[in-house]
Formats: structure tokens, sequence, C-alpha cells
């Protein structure tokens, strides 16, 4: 008779044992990873919500900069940095430091509910000045309590800013930020281009004084030898100058080391006597390479022809003032104690009763332009 094992009974209840614990394991797991997600969640959450506490500080610092510009200076300039600040459901702290102009603030941020997570912002500023501008003036008239507009034709190719009013007509193009400090005169059928959005409202830029301006530049063209007495044409051409004083000859000269030159002379308020000899003045065009500031105790006039030459029918053709390399590093600064102005009746050569009309049809002008008491007109 054969015999059968029957080594199997019993089997079930360990492997259902063994099945049920498997899956108390995986299910434990699952309920940990979960848990551990949802913390990991509400971390980051908290973590994020920290970084928009931290965020407040630096606009809070940004806000009383804003509406003193000087805030450091003030009573109560210590306090604010030096205690922590509640904001929501949260707190922060600062710290500032100051140096070389530029302003560097530090926002530590965290929740009430978990001080351990704490979120830091570290941005740095500074007060806009006057080289950030392609185009600055004082304020929106000109003499007279003439207005300056803006018209069709007009192209700004860098940021500009008024401390007056920004008035508009037609279809000027602007291809940078626009900012003015008082109002805003758009005319009613204008339609200008605003590359860069609307013009904003700042507070005003604070412009230099002239004496302080025009004294630093002078020394720097006397250290070099750049220094001139009376009415100077100058010719850009290239890393070359040819310049003219008063009705001596056509001098060839290189630009000046450390890139100045200076006019001085007799300040007149009247643009009929720009001709006179001894006048301060300077008639300025052509193409440049290189970096060039001209200064001028009075008037700074900007040519459509070569100023040299004393015969206007034969003067060469320039179109005002170009840079070689419009993307390069050419920059030139244009600094009258006067008045900037696009050269519209006369010429050096000719008697100043001769009232020619030397007004270019177009014109381009690549340079920085500051007017210290006066203004930018055509």
């Amino acid at each position: 008779m054969g015999k059968h094992l029957l080594n199997d009974r019993g089997l079930a209840l360990p492997v259902v044992v063994m099945v049920i614990a498997v899956i108390t394991i995986l299910g434990f797991t699952a309920v940990g990873v979960v848990q551990n997600q949802q913390r990991s969640t509400s971390r980051f959450a908290d973590s994020q919500s920290a970084l928009g506490v931290a965020e407040a500080g630096i606009h809070q610092y940004l806000w009383h900069l804003s509406e003193n510009p000087k805030f450091y200076e003030s009573d109560e300039y210590d306090d604010f940095i030096s205690r922590i600040h509640t904001f929501e459901n949260g707190r922060y702290q600062l710290q500032v430091n100051r140096e070389n102009g530029v302003v560097t603030i530090r926002s530590t941020g965290w929740l009430d509910r978990d001080s351990s997570n704490k979120r830091t912002v570290q941005v740095r500023v500074r007060q806009r000045q006057l080289t950030d501008y392609l185009f600055v003036t004082g304020g929106g008239k000109a003499k007279g309590d003439r207005e300056d507009w803006w018209i069709s034709g007009d192209v700004v190719e860098g940021p500009l800013h008024t401390n007056g009013t920004l008035y508009i007509s037609g279809k000027p193009e602007f291809k940078d930020v626009v900012t003015y400090s008082q109002k805003y005169k758009p005319h009613p059928n204008s339609d200008p281009v605003y590359v860069r959005g609307e013009p904003q409202q700042v507070a005003p830029l604070a412009l230099p004084t002239s004496s302080s301006s025009l004294s630093h530049l002078k020394d720097q063209a006397q250290a070099d030898d750049y220094y001139y007495q009376g009415r100077t044409c100058i010719r850009l051409d290239g890393s070359q100058l040819l310049v003219r004083n008063q009705t001596g000859e056509v001098e060839t000269r290189g630009l000046p080391p450390n890139g100045v030159i200076f006019v001085d002379g007799t300040i007149s308020k009247n643009k009929n006597s720009k001709w006179e000899l001894g006048n301060g003045n300077v008639l300025v065009s052509g193409q440049l390479t290189g970096r060039l500031t001209i200064a001028a105790a009075g008037d700074i006039y900007i040519t459509g022809k070569d100023p040299t030459e004393f015969d206007y029918k034969t003067a060469v053709d320039t179109g005002g003032i170009r840079y070689a390399d419009e993307q390069g590093s050419d920059m030139l600064g244009l600094v009258a104690g006067n008045c900037v102005r696009i050269l519209h009746y006369g010429w050096p050569g000719y008697d100043e009763k001769d009232k020619v009309n030397v007004a270019p049809e177009d014109i381009t002008i690549q340079a920085v332009i500051l007017a210290l008491n006066g203004w930018f007109e055509f």
C-alpha cells in the first residue's frame, strides 16, 4: 500500500499572517510617506510665506526712502533698524549697509508659528543719478515761461527725465523709460510711442549746481591744456578734433587724455550776441570715436555742418553729432552753463546781422546733454 505525506497541512495560516504583515508594513510606509509629504508641503508653504514677510521688510524700507531720501539721518532710523517688525502672521528684521552711494538691504522673515523656518531677501539699491539718463531738464518750460513740447519726428533713444512738466504733441517716439516730477500734459490729439511703458511720476532729480560742475571740468581741461577762452568751433573727426578758437587757424588735436574740453568767456543771455568772440560759447558737430566731455561757460550750439569752416556754402555736411560705433563705448557729454541749442540762424564766418538760415532738415544728436541754467531748444 502506498503512503502519502500530508506535510502541507497548516501552511495556510502562516502564509496569511505573512501577507497581513507585508500589507501592514506597506500601509504604515504609505502613511509615513503621506505624512512626510504633508510636512514637506506645509514647510514649503510656510517657507514661501516667510519669504513674503521678508519681502515686506524690503518694501517698507524702500517706502521710507521714497518719502525721505535721507531717512537714514532721521531720528526714527535707529529704532526702525534695531527692532523686530510685525507683518500679518509673521515678523521680519532688517540689516542695512551704506557704502559708496549703494544701499544694501537685508531682510529676514519668519512666521509666528515656526520661527526656525526663516527666509532672507537681499537687495542693492542706489539713488537715481544724472548719468542714468540720456536727457534731463530741470523743468518743462523754457525762456519766457514757454512750454517745451516733444513733437512728431522727435526720437529719444535713452532714458528721459524732467523735473517739471512733460509736454507731448503729435507722435514723438521714446525708446526707453520716461519720467517726470510735476505733471504729464499730452495734447488731446497726440499719439506718442512709449516703447518701455507710459511715463511715470517720480521724485525730482537732484541736479548739480553750475558753479561746482563747471569748476571741476575747468580744472580737468586746464590740466591737459584743453582750455579755451572765447568762442570756439569744434569738428569731431573720429579720434581727432578740428578746433578753431575765435578767428584763429584750424588746429588738429587728439582727444584730451582725461576727456574734457572747457571753453570759458563772457556769458550772455542774448541769443543774438552768440557770435561775439569773447563769449564762452561752443559750436560743435561731427562723428566721435572715443569718450569726450565738452563744457562751456555759456551756450553750446549743435550744427548740421562743420563749424570750423567759416564759409557755410562749402562747409562739409555732418548731420549733427554721431558716434562711430553706436553699439560700443563712444560717449559725448555736452555741459552748458546756460543753454544747449540746435543752431538755426547765422554762421561763425558771417556778419551777426546776416540771418542766414542754417537749420538742417534732419539732425541726429548722439550725446548726453546737460543745460545747467537754461534748457535745450531748436
